[in-house]
């Protein structure tokens, strides 16, 4: 759907007028009368307001609409503003950790000139913001490591559960497509915590490369302590010898 609405500006302005006609905005919709990109204010508001599009849960669908010119079903020219992608994208993405991708356009409704743009679904949520931004007089407006979330109609600061719940998606998301990762993701189905999960995680990979480095140094003394001259002929004693200790073991369990 993105992909479409880069390609067809046709398409794009039917759907925001469905969702002006609709009013209502919710963690994906947010309309706007005017904003200001003179001022570090105005650029603070908008910072947040993107990220926090970029970081939210959808209600239906994944893309976010951040509307320009819209006001209760009402519509606003913001051709005067002077407004452009690139801009945009330079503020927002000034100080969030990990770009936005996004897409600004300015589209015509009823002849009266609006602004759209349109946040496709982030795989690299939580944005956080990198840095803190002051206004012209030295107070601050932005802090350092903060993300923000939209709920309902309302931006908020991420909460620890909201930012589990991102980090969590983020990491099915490369399981999905990391075979390796799919592994150690069976190990940690135990339902924890993600932090405890990810913590056994990595004591049981360590774990294994030790057991791993066991089998090797096996591998070796039984060539030096023998006359093996391959690792395969190895690999065939080792298999020997664990068969024999399993046979001892059921034997003994086997004596009353």
């Amino acid at each position: 759907m993105f992909l479409n609405m880069l390609q067809n500006d046709a398409h794009l302005r039917e759907h925001v007028k469905k969702l002006i006609e609709l009013d209502n905005e919710d963690s994906k919709i947010d309309f706007k009368r005017t904003i200001d990109i003179t001022s570090r204010y105005g650029k603070a508001e908008l910072i947040k307001d993107i990220t926090a599009i970029a970081n939210s849960e959808p209600v239906s669908d994944p893309i976010g609409y951040y509307i320009i010119g819209v006001s209760n079903k009402q519509l606003f020219d913001i051709s005067h503003l002077n407004i452009d992608d690139a801009t945009l994208q330079q503020i927002v993405n000034s100080v969030s950790d990990k770009p936005v991708r996004f897409l600004y356009k300015q589209i015509k409704i009823n002849d009266v000139e609006v602004g759209v743009i349109v946040v496709p679904k982030s795989i690299e949520r939580p944005h956080v913001i990198s840095e803190d931004y002051f206004d012209e007089t030295g107070r601050k407006l932005l802090s350092k490591g903060v993300s923000y979330i939209r709920k309902g109609s309302s931006t908020y600061v991420a909460l620890r559960d909201d930012l589990d719940l991102m980090y969590e998606e983020r990491i099915s998301e490369r399981v999905a497509t990391d075979v390796s990762l799919k592994r150690h993701r069976e190990w940690t189905r135990a339902p924890k915590g993600l932090t405890e999960r990810l913590v056994d995680s990595q004591t049981k990979t360590e774990a294994a490369i030790l057991t791993y480095e066991g089998i090797l140094r096996e591998i070796d003394l039984i060539k030096k302590n023998s006359e093996i001259k391959s690792k395969e002929q190895a690999y065939y004693e080792i298999i020997e010898r664990i068969s024999v200790l399993k046979r001892l073991r059921e034997a003994d369990k086997n004596i009353v």
